[in-house]
């Protein structure tokens, strides 16, 4: 309530404030009866299409408990999952193919994010990138493809294990959906086909009609928010989260240094006003796009993941995934300090038992210590004790 209580208030200042301005500004009538009526109005909308978040129950199906209470403290609910297979684990299998979604499982993992592509004739596949150079043999757009055009591509062409899994296809998302629930595996949709949302919500909610188990076994994902709307509009049992990273629409990577992102537009016009959406995104979401998308969980760039940021979210009931750590000490360090799940390109790590001992009483000669947002180690107590010994 205490969350929900605040988010009103923020939106009533912000929407009378908006108001009064606007009118002022605009029409010189500084009615106070004008202004408290479009406020109502605006709260009244905004109360209307805020959509419901679905039952707790499938969120901690697929995603596990949350493994602190609100407080911070260690929560007695069993661990959720550590490590979700990026891409399906692009470093250890061709990416996004059902080769890799098999290595994956028979690694360990309980949670394969893929992402979705469509093709000429509005064939959902499982891809990532909108034209098909960096990992097939092909070139060019997937858009004008057809789904036959796209199935001749080998998606394990460019692979450093191109001998072991060549020829590679790149499946249907209906496909590896069914491959995945057969294996039981859970599974985030990252939906990118921000061009498409009519496509897109169709496709998803037939194959969630399709498939019943995916209310409990998938979660959809993406950095644009009237993907996720339209999609739970129609069907609010799905479980959703929500993809950000700082400066997404104003640059095309970025890496937690923002003086090294490259920027997305070659027009400094569009780059100021692209800096100028980041802000109300950023703000958009982290006020209230979470509560009125009804949101499960947000998927965050590692170098967002800090301990204030992840109990802000957790204190209103939305769980933190961080990508994509394929450091294994970056990966130790927010498994165990900050309990929160992480996206990697591969399944391989350091052994967190020998890595570092489970008491903290055991732990004295070594010590993770976070440093602009890379994890190091610190050996500097163990080396004071063996000057005292």
């Amino acid at each position: 309530m205490i969350p929900h209580l605040s988010l009103s208030l923020r939106s009533s200042v912000w929407a009378w404030l908006a108001i009064y301005l606007g009118v002022h500004l605009l029409l010189g009538l500084p009615s106070l009866f004008l202004h408290t009526l479009g406020v109502a109005i605006m709260l009244g909308l905004l109360a209307w299409f805020t959509l419901p978040p679905p039952n707790i129950e499938a969120a901690h199906a697929i995603l596990g408990p949350d493994p602190r209470n609100l407080d911070g403290s260690p929560s007695k609910m069993p661990a959720s999952m550590c490590v979700i297979a990026h891409r399906a684990a692009p470093m250890d299998a061709p990416e996004n193919s059902i080769a890799a979604l098999h290595l994956a499982h028979k690694r360990g993992a309980r949670c394969v994010e893929i992402d979705v592509s469509f093709t000429k004739d509005n064939q959902a596949v499982v891809f990532h990138d909108d034209d098909v150079d960096r990992v097939t043999d092909g070139s060019g757009a997937i858009d004008p493809l057809t789904l036959e055009q796209v199935q001749q591509l080998d998606v394990a062409a460019k692979h450093v294990l191109k001998e072991e899994f060549s020829p590679e296809r790149i499946p249907t998302l209906d496909a590896f959906v069914a491959e995945a629930l057969q294996l039981g595996v859970k599974l985030i949709i990252d939906l990118k086909t921000y061009k498409q949302p009519e496509e897109t919500a169709k496709t998803i909610l037939a194959l969630y009609e399709k498939h019943p188990a995916l209310e409990k076994s998938a979660m959809v994902s993406s950095f644009f928010p009237h993907l996720v709307y339209l999609i739970r509009k129609r069907n609010p049992r799905i479980v959703a989260g929500m993809a950000w990273r700082p400066y997404f629409i104003a640059k095309i990577t970025y890496n937690g240094i923002p003086s090294e992102a490259r920027n997305r537009f070659d027009s400094p016009l569009f780059t100021v006003v692209a800096n100028v959406a980041d802000v109300v995104l950023e703000w958009a979401l982290h006020d209230f796009l979470w509560y009125f998308l009804g949101l499960s969980a947000i998927l965050v760039e590692k170098s967002s993941a800090t301990l204030p940021y992840v109990q802000t979210w957790r204190e209103r009931g939305i769980r933190v995934l961080a990508w994509t750590v394929n450091s294994s000490l970056q990966r130790l360090y927010l498994n165990r300090e900050l309990r929160v799940t992480c996206l990697a390109d591969t399944m391989d790590q350091i052994p967190l038992a020998e890595f570092m001992p489970e008491s903290s009483e055991n732990s004295n000669n070594m010590i993770l210590k976070a440093v602009d947002g890379e994890v190091t180690l610190d050996t500097s107590k163990s080396l004071e004790a063996s000057t005292e010994a």
